[in-house]
């Protein structure tokens, strides 16, 4: 009898929990602050990075003063000087060491040298390079805490990269002229860089790797798109980059997942110029920017990203889309899964709605996923697509045993009540589907367990009937 005891109340805790909270589920946002507001423009040429505890540092350019400066966040927001000869700090990039204290690399502006200071209880400047080459500065920390730093050469027209090893040593990453203005830099796992950029030449964003040697390929062609990018690599080295889109006036948001995906991330006004990223353990973006309709310096985070805005195509060849829908039990927010020739992942809209776009000519397989549910047919096999496919559609139906349905009937009111609830609230937000989920996992024991003890199936639906009327007043 204890673990039927169990059972019901871990039963009644999954049923009142997707009432009660049902308010508290909600969509992940976008939470932008200001950080700096003192001077008259200030918050220009800003870089971020995430210390141990995931608090955000920014290193940024002070316009009305002429120097460079830092901020930090420790549950209140601390700021200062740290390089005020002449005019100093543009094109400036932050990095944290294992100690979690910061490295800047920057511009002088009067000399037009590439400066690096860094901090071990007080600050050390020098200079890297002279002659032109101190534009466009990204810097990142290997494994053993030395400096690498991308910039552009405005003397010859490319993109560089520099690193310490107790001695500097300079590379050229592209050479292609007039390339590596707005360039950002990041180490995967190996110490090996990879870096974002623009070509002022085309107006695309770029990005360069090196494994070996060095590969460049573009993520964004769409009209003058890649200005002031910054590049930060998940736990899987797979690049997300953030960048200004000159023609938009907004700030975008572009990660490779198998492919490009991009969405914007700020469009109030003229904004994202100046801009930085960071991602915390999860692989989540923080970006600090400039406001340029107001002046500021702002800082957005998002939470959660649970949708593919959109794809970015840098091939000339012709291109195809597939589309249908998913009718049954529960249509809406089912990931629909694309494999073969490419790969992607896509959600059902509200009515049921899914499609793939920008395919190119190939052998596709795409299958609906969604755990405690089963699809007829379970997936759909193309060959090879020449042409628009539309109308592929799925049916969807409760796979595994439903407890509700087990006591009321599968087609009675109470059943049709409470997956109504389900479609309509709990489905709608991550943290109800991870009720949903639950919900399933354990449905088939809880059923079992009725199955062998009539009092204890007695004693469920009590406890269902005194939720029923709350159900019915959320959903009515």
């Amino acid at each position: 009898m204890g673990y039927k005891k169990y059972l019901k109340t871990l039963f009644f805790t999954l049923s009142l929990f997707c009432i009660l909270f049902n308010n508290c589920l909600t969509e992940a946002q976008w939470d932008v602050l200001t950080v700096d507001g003192i001077s008259e423009d200030v918050g220009r040429y800003t870089s971020i990075a995430l210390d141990s505890s995931s608090n955000p540092h920014i290193s940024y350019y002070d316009k009305t003063n002429g120097n460079l400066k830092y901020a930090y966040y420790d549950g209140s927001w601390h700021m200062e000087v740290v390089d005020n000869s002449a005019d100093v700090g543009t094109h400036n990039s932050l990095a944290l060491d294992s100690s979690d204290n910061p490295h800047i690399s920057y511009c002088d502006n009067t000399n037009g040298d590439l400066k690096y200071v860094y901090y071990d209880g007080s600050w050390h400047i020098g200079t890297v390079d002279s002659n032109d080459v101190g534009g466009y500065t990204s810097l990142a920390l290997d494994s053993s805490d030395n400096p690498h730093i991308s910039y552009y050469d405005g003397k010859n027209g490319n993109l560089k990269y520099t690193y310490y090893d107790g001695s500097w040593h300079t590379r050229v990453a592209d050479s292609s002229d007039n390339v590596g203005t707005y360039n950002s830099l990041a180490l995967d796992s190996s110490d090996d860089p990879h870096i974002s950029y623009y070509d002022d030449n085309t107006g695309e964003l770029k990005y360069v790797y090196y494994d070996k040697s060095w590969n460049i390929e573009v993520v964004d062609n769409s009209e003058d798109a890649g200005k002031y990018t910054s590049l930060a690599l998940d736990s899987s080295n797979n690049p997300h980059i953030s960048y200004y889109g000159v023609t938009t006036g907004d700030l975008k948001y572009a990660y490779y997942d198998e492919s490009w995906y991009i969405e914007e991330a700020d469009s109030s006004g003229v904004v994202g110029t100046h801009n930085s990223l960071a991602l915390d353990s999860s692989g989540n973006p923080y970006i600090s920017y400039y406001g340029g309709t107001t002046g500021d310096l702002k800082y957005a985070s998002l939470i959660t990203i649970t949708t593919t805005i959109s794809t970015t195509t840098t091939t000339t060849l012709p291109t195809f889309t597939i589309s249908g829908s998913v009718t049954g039990v529960i249509s809406a927010d089912i990931p629909i899964v694309l494999t073969g020739a490419a790969s992607q992942t896509v959600y059902t809209n509200s009515e049921g709605n899914y499609q793939f776009a920008n395919l190119v000519s190939g052998y596709y397989i795409i299958t609906p996923e969604l755990e405690g549910y089963a699809f007829e047919p379970p997936n759909r096999e193309i060959p090879s697509i020449t042409g628009d496919l539309l109308g592929l559609e799925f049916v969807s139906r409760i796979a595994l045993p439903c407890s509700t349905a087990f006591i009321y009937g599968n087609d009675s009111a109470e059943v049709e009540l409470l997956r109504k609830f389900r479609d309509s609230f709990l489905n709608k937000t991550p943290e109800g589907k991870e009720v949903i989920k639950m919900y399933y996992q354990w449905s088939p024991v809880i059923v079992k367990a009725m199955e062998e003890n009539e009092e204890f199936k007695k004693e469920v639906k009590e406890m269902i009937d005194g939720i029923l009327p709350l159900v019915r007043e959320l959903v009515e």
